[in-house]
């Protein structure tokens, strides 16, 4: 056999992604669970996921540090206890936080699922949040804090969401070394009852999938004093402040590099334009080919990478261009970002590039959805950013379907430097 090496491989279209949305069930309480099956797997993974994230917080740290210790003892079992029971099943548990939701998610072999739920079941309803365990968790996460806020990056980007958003709105009021300081056993006990227990939640269970399984975690986590009514607690959402053109340098004396962050809030995943303004971000910015990888990073040799990231969160979204560089070079390489989001106005991309964007992102969303923990992973981004379940569709018939006109349109629309 002779390999041509000097010759790609066909491109071939992507023409269909082979999207199917997940079951719905409804607990009594008005809890959803979305059901994504795969027999082929010898294994479960369910999701828990709490909205609220910071939103729900009446002290700084109260919902991360939350959702971290509930598996640091129950009225019945200690830290120690839980690990044990749950490495004799081969099974474990991770709890995660954004700004606009919580989560606790359970990876089990199915034959052992029932057996693990309830040591779930326990650490959901029943921490104690320990005196002891949880000073020497905060003494460690602000040890970790200390390290990080020395570093520009998080500088750079502490900075631009507090500008763009607002030092006391809940996506960019940043974290201070006091409130590790100040944050008791008290006020988790209370962000637990008021905004875990207290709210509607989501269950994602995917995987090899039993109906004994789903009674189970129904009669478990779907009984009538599990959750409470949406009702009876409500979220505020405040408004950002108005957005406008701010420059602000962040002097750190011990730092050998400069971080730049440049943006702007922008649309929702909801929005029709969203997909469309996905396409020109990754011509911008979005993958290791973009134009600013091109020129800041392979031409120019400012930095080692530089991306450009449009974020959905629930409730708003931004977009920011982020790069590290020297020092000397830094004033230089914000020339270049501009000009490339001027050139990109000015200089529509070519069919060859469109063509190599449409097929690096349909790539990618066949690749999100490869699987079902890589499917269970999309449901869940899309209902913690209140998107519809048919996204993933409607994302690549635009993607399918751009034409250079839109590019043009969408570029004019969003990409005022």
């Amino acid at each position: 056999m002779n390999i041509h090496r000097e010759t790609a491989p066909p491109i071939l279209p992507v023409k269909d992604i082979h999207w199917i949305p997940p079951e719905e069930i409804r607990f009594s309480e008005g809890n959803k669970m979305y059901l994504i099956r795969d027999d082929s797997l010898d294994a479960i993974r369910l999701d828990i996921i709490f909205p609220g994230g910071v939103w729900a917080e009446s002290r700084p740290l109260a919902c991360n540090t939350t959702i971290d210790t509930l598996r640091e003892g129950t009225k019945t079992r200690n830290a120690a206890t839980i690990a044990e029971q749950l490495d004799y099943y081969g099974s474990y548990i991770i709890t995660y936080n954004t700004r606009d939701h919580a989560g606790i998610s359970l990876h089990s072999l199915t034959r052992y699922a029932h057996d693990v739920l309830e040591i779930l079941e326990d650490i959901v309803f029943n921490p104690i949040f320990p005196d002891k365990e949880i000073q020497t968790y905060l003494k460690k996460q602000r040890q970790t804090f200390l390290i990080e806020s020395e570093k520009v990056t998080y500088q750079s980007m502490s900075a631009f969401l507090e500008e763009v958003f607002g030092p006391s709105h809940p996506y960019g009021r940043r974290i201070l070394p006091t409130h590790y300081d100040e944050i008791t056993p008290e006020d988790l006990k209370a962000f637990h009852h008021e905004s875990l227990l207290g709210n509607n939640c989501y269950f994602i269970l995917a995987g090899n999938i039993t109906d004994s399984l789903i009674k189970n975690i129904q009669k478990r986590f779907g009984k009538k004093s599990s959750f409470r009514k949406p009702s009876e607690r409500h979220i505020d959402s405040p408004s950002p402040i108005v957005t406008h053109i701010v420059k602000r340098h962040v002097p750190l004396d011990k730092a050998v590099q400069s971080a730049i962050t440049i943006g702007k809030r922008t649309i929702t995943r909801n929005h029709e334009d969203f997909p469309a303004l996905s396409f020109v971000n990754m011509i911008l910015g979005g993958y290791f080919g973009s134009r600013l990888m091109k020129n800041i990073r392979e031409e120019k040799g400012y930095t080692y990478g530089i991306y450009s990231v449009i974020q959905p969160l629930r409730y708003d979204a931004y977009f920011s261009i982020r790069t590290e560089t020297g020092t000397e070079v830094c004033r230089p390489a914000l020339e270049e970002i501009y000009r490339e989001i001027r050139r990109l106005k000015e200089q529509p991309p070519a069919e060859d590039e469109i063509n190599l964007v449409r097929n690096y992102l349909m790539g990618s969303l066949l690749q999100s959805l490869d699987g079902a923990l890589s499917r269970a992973d999309m449901v869940k981004r899309l209902i913690t950013t209140d998107t519809s379940l048919d996204y993933p569709e409607k994302f690549a018939e635009v993607i399918r379907t751009i034409s250079p006109e839109k590019i043009r349109i969408i570029t004019e629309k969003y990409f005022d430097p």
